[in-house]
């Protein structure tokens, strides 16, 4: 363990005396919770303490506590009215005291402190948001009153790779990525592509895989042209399963042969 030896004569005052001292809490920290990600892996976040849920259903609140991840042990400030029929998620922010005067008689933040805010995925104002929360934790409410146990599933900073869909025979890909899905860290599926319809034998775009397929059915509008005269926009619905269904639709389930769709649209599932 890091600690110091201080000795008579007049111990310097370096930064490196609190770069030391700070060191050496945070490796002792990150030891003795490692032991309970390693029991849990492949979990890679602990609840210390709190945190507790006051209801698994309706609208509840959550007691403050506090949070292993990253190395670091975060404070998690106590929420209220959370709905709970949707996902609960930890956001990151750092919070500071008021700033301290430098010998260089510049004003500069000091004392800083990782906190995680606590909020549901319907809280948020639009997908923009939750598409820029790369470091969230979503929590497992069930094992919320476990002190110590793998209470979340962290989501890393990267995003979810594109995942490029095979196609029913039916229809084409019109660039060479191909017509492609991925999900963020918050739980919204992309999907984007340019495809054409071959014929008419089959409308369904794409059969989602679990993890990617929405709680409800959604209803997108988008547009689409016909191969001989791109100019003209033709409505299109895109209509999104709980099934993981992805169909396209004109002119009331019309003939879609020849018929190119242009497609970047999101939900939450």
């Amino acid at each position: 363990m890091k600690k110091l030896e201080l000795q008579l004569g007049g111990v310097p005052r370096k930064n490196d005396t609190f770069v030391h001292l700070q060191s050496g809490v945070q490796e002792a920290v990150a030891a003795i919770c490692t032991a309970f990600l390693t029991h849990n892996a492949p979990a890679v976040a602990v609840v210390l303490h709190g945190c507790q849920f006051s209801a698994l259903t309706g609208i509840a609140d959550m007691k403050a506590g506090s949070l292993f991840v990253n190395g670091e042990i975060c404070a998690i400030p106590q929420m209220l009215g959370l709905d709970m029929s949707l996902p609960v998620f930890f956001e990151k922010s750092t919070s500071y005291l008021p700033p301290l005067l430098y010998a260089d008689g510049v004003l500069k933040n000091t004392y800083a402190e990782t906190i995680y805010n606590a909020y549901t995925a319907g809280s948020k104002n639009d997908l923009a948001d939750l598409q820029l929360d790369i470091e969230a934790i979503r929590f497992d409410k069930a094992m919320a009153n476990v002190v110590g146990f793998d209470n979340t599933e962290y989501l890393p900073s990267a995003q979810d790779t594109w995942h490029t869909v095979t196609l029913d025979p039916n229809f084409q890909s019109m660039i060479p990525t191909g017509l492609q899905y991925r999900k963020t860290q918050t739980d919204v599926v992309y999907i984007r592509g340019v495809v054409q319809a071959l014929g008419n034998t089959s409308n369904i775009l794409v059969n989602l895989p679990n993890g990617y397929k929405p709680s409800y059915f959604y209803r997108i509008f988008i547009h689409c042209s016909h191969i001989s005269d791109n100019s003209i926009s033709i409505p299109t619905v895109v209509d999104i399963s709980p099934t993981g269904i992805v169909r396209v639709s004109i002119n009331n389930f019309g003939d879609l042969t020849n018929h190119i769709f242009y497609l970047n649209i999101s939900f939450i599932i």
